[in-house]
């Protein structure tokens, strides 16, 4: 079962291609669409936030959203 997750992320260009990019490694993650700082994740399964805290964190952006 498939399961969608529309993400905004808030910062600079640069921090939004770095969380895209790291989120793009994650296992759960099948597809992703959407440019700059909104996007829409196609997930194998469902991704806790503290699993997002942890990659996004990564990346330097200063916040993000998110709507299942």
């Amino acid at each position: 079962m498939a399961f969608s997750l529309f993400l905004q992320l808030y910062g600079c260009a640069e921090t939004c291609e770095r969380a895209r990019a790291l989120l793009e490694n994650l296992p759960q993650i099948r597809r992703i669409d959407g440019k700059n700082t909104r996007l829409l994740l196609l997930l194998s399964s469902p991704i806790s936030e503290g699993e997002f805290l942890s990659v996004l964190r990564k990346s330097g952006i200063s916040g993000f959203s998110f709507y299942r």
